[in-house]
């Protein structure tokens, strides 16, 4: 099959302002954003009305795709690129402001006003801060990883536009990644250990309480148990241990902690509980939270989609001979790498 285009990615769910596929094509419809004809390493970053997508093929070749308000911005961005730069993630930190991390470790922050007419009268500006990873705070601002795996809180700074390093968060071991919530923040540390810290009311801390925690705090129900990548959604968390087994924890008001009918209804799980959302004994090497929805894909390629489904964001799209790569959920949405092997 050489040549031919034998993966894709194919998006579904919330797509009224254009994220998925074209604005106005109907929600809970099914999006081919990019195909491949060899696996791409792939980097997905979402927002509640955007989508970015960045592909890198074996052979070297790169694809984009940047769908809904994000679109205004890429030419902006462009501008400030080198010649062997591109856009690895992007964040919105607040409402009128994007923060684009690229493949160099540079920060470009845009001020991205409500239109595109307005994205294109403002400039971009650029630093060089040697970052990893960043992730947007639901209360506003971000947390960045260094290279060093030190985490840091960042601030918005308008003049000039820009973000600000701010304090180091009290964890005194390096951090692999970390992935926030609406008021809560999971954090995977180099020791594999899982924290959390933030809001706590609905038990997506998994403490085995409802108290909130200033600073971070090891999950004691997941110690001993080397993790590999944690999730959050806006009131629940996952993660996925080194052997594949998931642990979900949080507001289960839809059952985006425990799938029906592992469990009758169950609103509050507070504890880091093992679930199988139907694979059995398959073994799980990735996984996503969206606002109300989790996914996880096995290591036979194979995806579960689990939680509130109200604007399709569940696919039943996957043709049991395809094979599943990654799956990646936006706030109301749920991108999949698919391969096709037939």
């Amino acid at each position: 099959m050489a040549g031919s285009q034998r993966f894709a990615l194919i998006g579904v769910g919330f797509n009224d302002f254009g994220q998925l596929g074209p604005e106005g094509d109907k929600n809970g419809g099914s999006f081919k954003l990019m195909t491949f004809a060899s696996l791409p390493k792939l980097h997905v970053t979402t927002a509640w009305d955007s989508t970015y997508a960045l592909a890198i093929e074996e052979s070297g070749t790169i694809q984009r795709a940047v769908r809904g308000r994000w679109a205004s911005i890429i030419p902006l961005i462009e501008q400030e690129l080198s010649s062997r730069e591109n856009v690895m993630s992007m964040i919105e930190p607040s409402r009128d402001v994007a923060v684009i991390l690229t493949t160099n470790g540079r920060v470009i922050a845009v001020e991205c006003g409500s239109s595109p007419d307005s994205c294109k009268r403002h400039t971009a500006v650029s630093e060089t801060v040697d970052l990893v990873s960043l992730a947007a705070r639901g209360s506003g601002g971000a947390y960045a990883i260094g290279r060093d795996g030190r985490l840091r809180t960042c601030e918005i700074r308008r003049a000039p536009l820009g973000l600000s390093l701010g304090v180091d968060v009290s964890v005194r071991i390096p951090v692999l990644s970390v992935s926030c919530g609406a008021d809560h923040t999971v954090l995977l540390t180099v020791t594999r250990h899982v924290m959390s810290f933030g809001v706590g009311t609905r038990g997506q801390l998994g403490h085995g309480d409802i108290m909130n925690r200033n600073e971070p705090t090891t999950i004691e129900a997941l110690d001993g148990v080397p993790m590999a990548a944690v999730a959050c959604g806006l009131w629940h968390s996952m993660a996925l241990s080194e052997c594949g087994d998931i642990y979900s924890w949080g507001w289960n008001d839809h059952a985006q902690v425990k799938p029906f009918p592992q469990a009758g209804p169950q609103p509050v799980v507070s504890v880091p509980t093992l679930i199988d959302p139907g694979a059995g004994d398959e073994e799980f090497c990735s996984i996503s939270c969206g606002a109300r929805h989790s996914a996880a894909v096995t290591k036979k390629g194979r995806v579960y989609v689990w939680g509130w489904g109200f604007y399709g964001q569940l696919p039943d799209i996957i043709s049991s001979s395809d094979v599943c790569h990654t799956a990646v959920c936006g706030h109301w949405s749920t991108l999949i790498l698919t391969e096709s092997t037939v």
